[in-house]
């Protein structure tokens, strides 16, 4: 079951991601996370690639989870570890190109 959400999710992310960084669609992102942002076009690139790389790694661990490569545990720990990276990269991408992480 576990592996069906986290399938479902990764073609969510993948998919809001492509929409930002490639149909550049600003709507997808908080009005106030735009404020101050000079480059939209290379801020949703990043921000659209992060969200892209996010899904991608979510139907990955979801297909390692059907096939029993990776234990339930496994999964949850891997999982968490990109959450935070990924979360991080945010943090930066929004603070290079706004000036200000919220």
């Amino acid at each position: 079951m576990f592996e069906f959400i986290i399938g479902a999710v990764g073609i969510l992310f993948s998919v809001f991601g492509y929409l930002i960084m490639v149909k550049k669609k600003t709507s997808l992102i908080h009005d106030y996370h735009l404020r101050g942002v000079k480059d939209i076009k290379n801020y949703c690139s990043f921000m659209g690639g992060c969200l892209f790389f996010l899904g991608i790694i979510f139907v990955g661990f979801s297909i390692l989870g059907f096939t029993e490569i990776l234990t339930f545990a496994q999964m949850q720990l891997s999982i968490f570890i990109l959450c935070i990276l990924d979360v991080v990269a945010l943090f930066v991408i929004q603070k290079k190109f706004a000036g200000h992480i919220l």
